[in-house]
C-alpha cells in the first residue's frame, strides 16, 4: 500500500470515528450535541458577516474595486 492509499484509509477512518462519535453525543448528551450545533452555526454566521463587513468596507474606502 502507497502513502496515498494509506491517507485515504486514514481519512475514511478519521470520518467513520467522527461520525460514530457524534451520533453517540447526540443519543446520551442531547445538551451537548445542541450547543455544538448552535456553536457551529453561530462559526457559519459570524464568517458571514465578516465576509460581508469585508466587502461592505471594500467598496466605503475603495469603491474603484468595487
Amino acid at each position: 500500500m502507497d502513502a496515498a492509499g494509506l491517507e485515504k484509509k486514514m481519512q475514511q477512518l478519521l470520518i467513520v470515528c467522527g461520525k460514530h462519535i457524534f451520533q453517540s453525543i447526540q443519543h446520551d448528551f442531547p445538551a451537548v450535541y445542541f450547543l455544538l450545533l448552535c456553536i457551529n452555526y453561530a462559526m457559519y454566521f459570524y464568517a458571514v458577516c465578516f465576509l460581508l463587513l469585508c466587502v461592505f468596507s471594500c467598496c466605503v474606502f475603495s469603491p474603484a474595486v468595487c
